[in-house]
């Protein structure tokens, strides 16, 4: 497919998006809207932490003094 198809095919597609999607979509490009931001969810983050010291809850050295 050339360049000259697919930009046809795109104007195409542009065309058949409803008219308030479009407008929409052309708020985010220009940057008057920021995009809709979804919400994490509950649990997200399980399983990443790969690894913590064994020391971890241990007082720091740098505080010794204060303590």
């Amino acid at each position: 497919m050339s360049i000259a198809e697919l930009k046809l095919e795109l104007i195409r597609a542009i065309d058949r998006l409803p008219a308030d999607r479009l407008k929409q979509l052309l708020k985010e490009v220009k940057g008057e809207t920021p995009p809709p931001q979804q919400k994490p969810c509950f649990g997200a983050m399980k399983g990443t932490l790969i690894y913590m010291s064994p020391d971890f809850d241990e007082p720091l050295e740098d505080f010794k003094d204060y303590m």
